[in-house]
């Protein structure tokens, strides 16, 4: 019971620090915008978006698939990276083909906000499974 409430008080810690580092990276961004030419904000902050919705998607996924077992979620896993694979493949080109934007500063700012995004959820996806399996040995 108590190795319960300390894993819960981790992941929460491990929350907290993943949105105020997702925050920053927003502040960061919104003073950055302001630096280049109001025509490619938009794009900028769409780029951004979906780069963002694309990790939530990811984290959303594992947050599901967390209760099945090596082998399952390993399935559901891998499907899942190819559904969100082409959910984002088809919002991107919506909003290329349909969306009044700067379409390099959007493209750019999609990939930068992805990769930004994607380190952070590698790392507390690392720290969660570290501190797993540190506490099942």
């Amino acid at each position: 019971m108590a190795q319960e409430n300390v894993r819960s008080m981790v992941q929460l810690k491990e929350k907290r620090r993943a949105i105020l580092v997702t925050f920053t990276g927003f502040v960061l961004l919104l003073a950055g915008v302001a630096l280049v030419p109001a025509s490619a904000t938009t794009g900028i902050l769409y780029g951004y978006l979906l780069g963002a919705v694309a990790v939530a998607l990811h984290l959303l996924t594992l947050r599901f698939l967390q209760r099945y077992e090596s082998k399952k979620f390993t399935e559901g896993y891998y499907l899942s990276i190819l559904i969100r694979f082409l959910l984002v493949l088809s919002l991107f080109t919506l909003i290329l083909l349909f969306g009044k934007i700067d379409q390099l500063y959007f493209t750019l700012s999609f990939i930068i906000s992805y990769l930004f995004h994607s380190v952070i959820d590698f790392i507390l996806i690392h720290k969660i499974f570290a501190k797993d399996t540190y506490q099942n040995q």
